[in-house]
């Protein structure tokens, strides 16, 4: 049974940006992506992962404007939305990390296992925060959001809710 996917972007600068996008397993799986400017000159950018089936998945790479490298990924297994932020050194593209979610012997893939609808993570020294997660996680049209704040917003991305993962970067 198809899966769709949305993960809005909150984001209130003019990093990161997009650099690498992959899909996994099930064909047809493919990212698309839409972006409207909003009343205050910010962006809101959505992107959507559309699946054949549970069993899939995406990764989006993002470069912030000093350098710093994270990917999030998404997808659905045994019918269970899941996700994950990674941290990334600059020379590790995603077809590398995303196999290593289903490899059996890596320690990714007990995170795939998990199925957590929620990740975080923080940027290093950077102190920027970044969290995927999602506020509709069951059936087949899924809804969530990647949240991308640096310290200096004064705003936190738990902000938006409990269930939320971070990892910090840097």
């Amino acid at each position: 049974m198809a899966y769709q996917l949305h993960v809005l972007v909150l984001n209130h600068t003019s990093s990161p940006a997009l650099i690498e996008q992959s899909c996994w397993h099930e064909n047809p799986t493919a990212w698309t992506t839409t972006t409207a400017n909003t009343d205050t000159g910010g962006t809101l950018t959505a992107y959507t992962l559309s699946m054949a089936a549970s069993g899939s998945s995406g990764m989006l790479r993002f470069r912030t404007e000093s350098g710093a490298f994270f990917a999030v990924a998404i997808g659905v297994h045994n019918f269970k939305v899941w996700s994950d932020v990674q941290v990334l050194p600059d020379d590790k593209p995603l077809s590398y990390l995303h196999g290593r979610y289903y490899d059996q012997n890596d320690e990714l893939n007990k995170r795939l296992w998990a199925q957590s609808s929620v990740a975080a993570g923080v940027l290093g020294s950077e102190s920027h925060e970044v969290k995927v997660g999602f506020y509709k996680a069951e059936g087949h049209l899924l809804a969530g959001y990647l949240a991308y704040f640096p310290q200096e917003t004064g705003q936190e991305a738990s902000t938006f809710g409990g269930g939320i993962r971070s990892v910090i970067l840097g």
